[in-house]
């Protein structure tokens, strides 16, 4: 049951994309939320998107904050009179368009209008929040809060302080990001480009340095950063993986600080991102992504080959990425008639095998992890021997534009019979149903399985699905279960332990 409402007031200057999350955000623990904007139908439709987004994730299983999308709803509201807006608001979240003439105006008249006690934060990207706040009466409250978009999704906010912000109000600011789910840093005095977007300039200009070079394509520089360097950093920030890939930092910079700053020395100037190389870029990207299909791209996150770099430990069992050394293995599994029988499989060749596996690390419609034995594992340091089975989700989008669903229809095989009887089996599923709603943003699972197979029917009622479909032609039952946060919760209490850690030596 959801805590009672906070009285609190916080306020919303702007109804864009970014104004609608930030109150979506703070509704979700149950803040009073104004979005205020200057027309009255432009705040009027805020709120029915505002309304209708909540009701989509909450159908999906993506709902943040501890209430539902009705309880959520019902904690905002809208108005186009800005006194109104402001008025005993202890926070508020400006998120008008980013010019500097706009944003000096409107801060100049809510100084006239806020009280002293009041947060005023920006989510402006590009301007340090001295250019706007230098001549305001309460200019100490004044700081920004800079998210990622789409700040419901990308947790980090960048909080700047001006040189005259209290130290308070950018404590307190810190302190409402990290409570309503929000991944705060704050700098320690404002900078041009605060720190994302600095690190993200360095990232874009080598790129761009070469690709006018001639050294790579835009596809393959794309590799790099998705298959590598992303892989990587998505788990570990920088500094920890140089601290992790020598005997601490120290060593690292002994070994490598030269290396480091000689090849820095041949990076050249910063590019201008213009003339016949932005035409090169723009064309090969249009090649890959043309530009009708980025609203298809933009939806679909393609996170599912996360799993190739990805080991998920659990108390009895570790679930790894199906590599080329465990292909033989897998083979020999596969010849048995019963589990061909109960995967629905055909046999296939070695070679054959070899391509599946192959064809399976560059599917995106489909994550696969094989199932080691823990204990076996930590006995033998041997991912072969210990080997009982594997996982998979498939999958898919709905085809509703208007309500996209991804759904995930989940498969489980524990091939070896001395592993049977131990439930790794079921402690397998849990961790890649938690996977899966976690990390691939899984809003609805299926499961199907024949109906002589007992022991599935019953772990599927178990784990909480209910039976939706029977076959009597293929003899197959189907179960359903929607992701929601309290059957998160108990997958997490039911197996106890769920890491998600890097695959293997990070190099």
């Amino acid at each position: 049951m959801a805590s009672a409402m906070k009285k609190e007031k916080v306020a919303i200057i702007g109804s864009g994309l970014i104004g609608r999350s930030w109150a979506m955000l703070f509704a979700g623990v149950g803040y009073q939320v104004t979005i205020y904007d200057i027309i009255p139908d432009i705040v009027e439709k805020a709120l029915k998107e505002t309304k209708q987004e909540l009701d989509n994730l909450e159908k999906q299983g993506l709902l943040r904050g501890n209430r539902t999308a009705a309880e959520q709803f019902a904690c905002i509201s809208g108005t186009d009179k800005l006194k109104d807006a402001i008025a005993g608001a202890i926070y508020v979240q400006e998120c008008v368009p980013e010019r500097l003439d706009i944003k000096k105006k409107l801060y100049t008249e809510v100084d006239t209008l806020v009280g002293p006690n009041t947060i005023l934060a920006s989510s402006t990207s590009t301007f340090m929040p001295s250019l706007f706040s230098e001549d305001l009466k309460h200019r100490d409250q004044v700081l920004v809060a800079h998210p990622v978009n789409p700040p419901y999704y990308v947790p980090l906010v960048e909080i700047v302080p001006a040189p005259w912000t209290k130290p308070a109000y950018t404590a307190k600011a810190r302190e409402l990001m990290t409570e309503i789910g929000q991944k705060p840093v704050t700098l320690s005095r404002q900078i041009e480009g605060f720190a994302l977007n600095r690190i993200q300039y360095a990232i874009l200009n080598e790129t761009w340095r070469l690709v006018a070079d001639g050294i790579l394509s835009v596809k393959d520089i794309d590799v790099v950063m998705s298959e590598g360097l992303g892989m990587r950093y998505a788990f570990l920030g920088p500094l920890e993986t140089a601290h992790l890939n020598a005997e601490g930092m120290l060593n690292y910079c002994d070994r490598y600080c030269n290396t480091i700053y000689a090849v820095s020395q041949t990076m050249g100037p910063t590019p201008r991102m213009e003339g016949k190389v932005a035409e090169q870029v723009a064309k090969e990207l249009e090649e890959m992504v043309p530009i009708d299909k980025l609203p298809e791209r933009r939806a679909w996150p393609h996170t599912m080959r996360l799993n190739e770099h990805l080991q998920i430990k659990g108390n009895h069992v570790i679930l790894v990425p199906y590599e080329k050394q465990h292909v033989e293995k897998y083979h020999q599994w596969m010849q048995s008639e019963e589990l061909q029988e109960l995967t629905a499989s055909e046999p296939l060749s070695l070679e054959e095998e070899y391509r599946m596996q192959s064809s399976w690390r560059e599917d995106n419609d489909k994550c696969t992890f094989l199932i080691l034995d823990a204990d076996r594992y930590a006995e033998t340091n041997d991912e072969i021997d210990a080997l009982v089975g594997d996982t998979n989700i498939f999958i898919k989008s709905t085809p509703d534009e208007e309500d996209r669903t991804v759904v995930g229809e989940i498969e489980i095989m524990i091939a070896e019979p001395s592993a049977r009887q131990r439930r790794l089996g079921w402690e397998a599923t849990i961790l890649m149903l938690l996977f899966g709603a976690e990390h691939l943003h899984i809003a609805r699972y299926v499961a199907i399985t024949k109906d002589t197979n007992e022991k599935a029917m019953r772990m599927f009622g178990r784990l909480q699905f209910h039976e939706t479909n029977r076959t009597a032609v293929f003899r197959e039952v189907t179960f359903e279960r929607t992701v929601d946060e309290a059957w998160i919760a108990w997958l997490k209490a039911a197996t106890g332990t769920y890491d998600v850690v890097p695959y293997g030596a990070v190099q």
